[in-house]
C-alpha cells in the first residue's frame, strides 16, 4: 500500500498491480488517497488507470472507483469543452 507523499511511485505501484492482476480494497484505498491529496489526474494517469482496470477483476471497489474517476474525468472535459 503506498504511505505518504507517494505520487512520485504511483506509476510504478499500477504497474505491479497490471503484473499480479490483482487489487483490492486497500490499494483502491491508497491510489484514491494519492489522487485526492498530491496528484491531479491526468491523460497518462487514467491511461494506466485504463490499463490497470484491463488486467484486474473481481473487485467491486475498483469498478466503483474507475466509474467515479471516469465521470468526473469526461464530465469536465466536457464543460472545458464548450
Amino acid at each position: 500500500m503506498l504511505g505518504t507523499r507517494m505520487a512520485p511511485f504511483l506509476d510504478q505501484y499500477l504497474t505491479l498491480i497490471i503484473a499480479e492482476k490483482r487489487i483490492d480494497a486497500a490499494d483502491v484505498l491508497a491510489i484514491r488517497t494519492v489522487l485526492d491529496e498530491e496528484l491531479i489526474l491526468d491523460k497518462p494517469i487514467l491511461d494506466k488507470l485504463v490499463e490497470v482496470d484491463g488486467s484486474v477483476a473481481n473487485c467491486p471497489e475498483w469498478d466503483a472507483f474507475l466509474s467515479e474517476i471516469l465521470a468526473n474525468w469526461f464530465g469536465a472535459h466536457k464543460v472545458m469543452a464548450r
